[in-house]
């Protein structure tokens, strides 16, 4: 299968419906909408990975404003038909790559300690359990929070 990674800095009609739609498929009410997707796009950074035309997973991720070494991943997916592939630990050292190239640091993240899948892939990734927030996105939304260190 032959992947690629691309930054999107601006969206089209098309991909910013059929974003939306995937992020509401794969979140629910917590997914981002059309309406913050092109902020992601413009302000963040909003990278998708292809096989071959078709967009199959996505990555948003915005600065911290008082260390701009250090990134938040806000969401980060692969999309159901592409999962148990490769694709996920693809795209994620993919993106560790590129985030090193620009000289980010540190790269941070929360997970939802259901999602077993998900935390193997970030701490397959050399993430480390940072801390344990509870209701961290209101009660009884209890999450793990992770970080990388892209220093060498």
């Amino acid at each position: 299968m032959a992947f690629r990674i691309k930054q999107l800095k601006r969206l089209n009609k098309k991909q910013l419906l059929f974003l939306e739609k995937k992020e509401e498929e794969i979140f629910h009410s917590a997914g981002i909408n059309r309406y913050l997707l092109p902020v992601f796009a413009k302000y963040g950074k909003l990278f998708v990975i292809y096989k071959d035309n078709n967009i199959v997973g996505m990555a948003e991720f915005m600065s911290d404003w008082g260390d701009i070494k250090k990134v938040y991943l806000v969401g980060f997916s692969v999309f159901s038909e592409y999962q148990r592939h490769g694709v996920g630990k693809r795209f994620l050292s993919g993106l560790i790559e590129r985030l090193k190239k620009e000289n980010i640091e540190k790269i941070e993240l929360t997970v939802d300690l259901a999602n077993k899948k998900a935390f193997n892939l970030y701490l397959n990734a050399g993430f480390v359990k940072k801390e344990f927030s509870k209701d961290e996105y209101g009660p009884g939304n209890d999450r793990y929070i992770m970080e990388l260190s892209l220093k060498e």
